[in-house]
């Protein structure tokens, strides 16, 4: 062996054995880890996937057993923030979508209650002829942080006031073409993409359509204004 060999040999081969031992080190520690939480020594798992955190903060495996463990104690908003960044590594770890869901469901109290607003429903046929329009009052929500939070988000297209109080009115349009020959009176408002349960819903008489049928669903909810 020459001698830049030897020197380039004698550099390499510890960052090698570093990485290896690494890997052993994260592998070992994620198997302590499972271990401990099922047998309920939730700190003792905590510690072990912190450990590993440290070695590798995006270590997908460690991030989702400790939302896991989070959870399992009750910690449930401090668990949202791993289960968030397992499904940013990755997209397609299911079971992190529903444990994110069950845990945004239960950082806040929530109950069936009705939204003061109204929901406007367009049929356009194809040639963009008006079909039917109608109007609804009364959307049956399910009151929920997420709820306020994506009504919050919705654009505010006008101030109006109203028995001696001051609204914003909060207003979303949902668009989409009909694939069946009715519009069933029950609606589920689409609320959120991150909870994949119906938070809204609302009534409004069946409509015959036709397939092919451009269908406008138009949101008005009233947020009082302090």
């Amino acid at each position: 062996m020459n001698l830049a060999l030897f020197a380039l040999s004698f550099f390499v081969l510890p960052v090698i054995f570093a990485y290896g031992d690494s890997g052993t080190e994260i592998d070992k520690l994620l198997e302590q880890g499972k271990d401990y939480f099922g047998q309920a020594e939730y700190d003792k798992a905590i510690s072990q996937f912190d450990q590993i955190l440290i070695i590798d903060p995006n270590n997908v495996n460690a991030l989702y057993y400790k939302g896991n463990t989070l959870s399992k104690i009750g910690k449930f908003d401090e668990a949202i923030p791993y289960y968030e960044k397992v499904l940013t590594l990755d997209p397609h770890k299911f079971i992190a979508q529903l444990k994110l869901q069950e845990a945004l469901l239960k950082v806040t109290s929530y109950r069936f209650d009705s939204l003061d607003g109204m929901l406007e429903v367009t049929v356009h046929d194809s040639h963009g002829g008006l079909v039917a329009f109608l109007r609804t009052a009364e959307i049956k929500a399910l009151k929920h942080k997420i709820v306020e939070d994506l009504v919050d988000s919705w654009p505010t297209t006008k101030l109006i006031n109203q028995n001696g109080k001051s609204f914003a009115v909060h207003q979303k349009e949902f668009v989409k073409v009909a694939d069946y020959d009715t519009i069933f009176g029950f609606h589920e408002i689409p609320f959120s993409e991150k909870v994949d349960l119906p938070l809204a819903t609302t009534w409004h008489y069946q409509i015959p359509v036709e397939r092919g049928d451009v269908v406008s669903y138009v949101y008005s909810i009233l947020r009082p204004i302090s």
